[in-house]
């Protein structure tokens, strides 16, 4: 279930952005868009059916194929919230490539 404002536990805020994506768990793969992200995290726009806490394997493609752990956080009908997983460093220089303006 999408979380309500009262229930938002972002660090970092999210902005919006429509990145192409595919990726698998469990043995299925699933494509979609990006359609905001934070160096935390990113919601997926899929018809894609996620598990909340699965992991997942994300690969964004913006140009270089960035490729980012993550887990489930949410789901709706329209995708998922994914948080990303990583070494903190790792992880803001990967989301960095993908969206600049995160700063």
């Amino acid at each position: 279930m999408r979380p309500t404002k009262n229930q938002d536990r972002r660090k970092d805020p999210r902005k919006p952005c429509r990145l192409a994506v595919s990726g698998f768990d469990k043995g299925s793969a699933f494509k979609g868009f990006a359609k905001n992200i934070s160096r935390g995290g990113a919601f997926i726009e899929t018809s894609h059916a996620f598990a909340i806490n699965e992991d997942v394997f994300l690969s964004f493609f913006d140009g270089d194929k960035t490729k980012v752990i993550g887990k489930v956080a949410w789901t709706a009908s329209d995708g998922a919230g994914i948080a990303f997983k990583g070494t903190p460093q790792r992880l803001a220089t990967e989301i960095e490539r993908l969206v600049p303006y995160l700063t």
